[in-house]
């Protein structure tokens, strides 16, 4: 890793490493290489969680600081973006194909994505941070969520180790299902608790799921637990 001034790139180092357990943190090194990737299909889960948390929390003012710190150029980060499935959504798409000088709405089209719905957690999040640029808009129709199960990844496998819980639901549109969470409860016990309210954070599950998985307790775990509503009443 080069010698860089950590001052430059904190808030971003700050972002993408949210909610993650030290030893799965990202490094430079990691978030450089996974915007030097030419072809997404051929990304990692962890390369596609620094995309997905880039675009959907970092702001176009973060570009030039990635740039020069990382030294990955734009034309990279571009190619990337135009990869990531996470363009769909209306918020994202607004603020970076906007940036990147990309005819989003006329792409999207074409892609069928006017017919998807974007699940009410991410919706939420994009309403808030680009509350000024979204002006009410909302896309129509259903759109197709998969759905995470104990066939997908074995909780109660012990080779399966806690941290990676995070990395759960996090490639497309995924989402974590309630036979799923309730076993990380049935195993972790109040630490699994807490953790529900994590995935509330990352995106994993909705608030209204975790207020029906967490049922009494959930007020109890959502103060012990930041999250991206803070100052909002739905939160605690």
């Amino acid at each position: 890793m080069k010698t860089i001034d950590k001052k430059q790139y904190h808030r971003i180092y700050h972002i993408l490493n949210r909610n993650i357990h030290v030893s799965y943190k990202y490094e430079f090194d990691e978030i450089r290489e996974a915007f030097l990737v030419e072809d997404y299909d051929n990304t990692t889960s962890r390369q596609r969680m620094i995309y997905s948390k880039f675009f959907k929390e970092c702001d176009v003012d973060d570009l030039e600081t990635f740039e020069k710190v990382f030294g990955v150029s734009k034309r990279k980060i571009k190619k990337i973006y135009t990869q990531i499935p996470e363009r769909v959504f209306l918020g994202v798409a607004e603020v970076w194909d906007k940036r990147f000088r990309l005819k989003y709405l006329d792409e999207l089209k074409n892609r069928g994505c006017r017919e998807y719905k974007i699940p009410l957690i991410l919706q939420k999040i994009m309403d808030k941070k680009y509350k000024k640029k979204l002006k009410g808009k909302r896309r129509k129709g259903p759109i197709t969520i998969k759905l995470i199960t104990l066939k997908d990844y074995d909780v109660y496998d012990k080779n399966n180790h806690f941290d990676s819980l995070q990395h759960q639901g996090m490639d497309g549109y995924e989402t974590l299902s309630d036979e799923f969470c309730e076993a990380v409860i049935d195993r972790y016990g109040d630490r699994g608790k807490e953790e529900i309210m994590r995935m509330v954070d990352r995106g994993q599950i909705s608030l209204k799921d975790a207020v029906l998985i967490l049922k009494d307790e959930y007020k109890k775990f959502a103060k012990l637990v930041p999250c991206v509503w803070d100052d909002d009443d739905e939160c605690l």
